[in-house]
């Protein structure tokens, strides 16, 4: 069930606005779509990797409830097993 569901995902999901090659899309739509995301604050994807990206990065505190949540179930998880 998994594979069909990945494959068609990956057909069937659009890329970015600006470079998509989706055929259901019309210009229209990336048109409307590149709006919309102008006006959500989105940055066009550039695919270079700078100081300015990774301080976003970094500085977001999703990123850090993220780690720590790993460190906190890894920690869990071999405690876990050494009481057993």
């Amino acid at each position: 069930m998994s594979l069909p569901v990945a494959l068609s995902v990956w057909w069937l999901l659009p890329d970015y606005p600006h470079n998509t090659t989706a055929w259901y899309l019309t210009e229209a739509d990336k048109k409307m779509a590149i709006e919309r995301a102008a006006k959500q604050g989105k940055a066009e994807v550039t695919g270079i990797l700078d100081f300015k990206l990774i301080k976003r990065m970094f500085g977001n505190w999703r990123w850090w409830i993220l780690v720590l949540m790993y460190i906190f179930v890894s920690w869990y998880s071999k405690m876990k097993l050494l009481c057993v």
